[in-house]
């Protein structure tokens, strides 16, 4: 998620291995058939907010729909903050995405 802040916000220079390793994590959860629905929900938002680092909005649009559909069926209450209270950065990252 570097990509999404400056610099001087995430404290992260360019990653030449991130974009490879997005891709790894992604296909190693299952991608769009993935089974857990945490996955597919935070997937969704990382690839709302940096379409263009991951290949483009042609391609994320439609499967940012998918992945987001998907985690509904598997979750219906959805993702509230308090689900990622508690969890470091991470859980107050998406606790706060959650809000919106």
């Amino acid at each position: 998620m570097h990509w999404a802040d400056p610099l001087f916000v995430t404290g992260m220079n360019d990653d030449n291995d991130a974009i490879p390793l997005w891709f790894e994590v992604f296909e190693f959860f299952g991608a769009e058939a993935s089974a857990d629905a945490e996955f597919l929900y935070v997937t969704a938002i990382m690839a709302t907010i940096t379409p263009e680092e991951l290949g483009g909005e042609e391609l994320w649009a439609p499967r940012i729909e998918r992945l987001n559909a998907r985690s509904r069926r598997l979750r219906p209450e959805g993702f509230g903050p308090e689900v990622f209270e508690g969890r470091g950065d991470y859980g107050y990252y998406f606790a706060h995405q959650s809000r919106q």
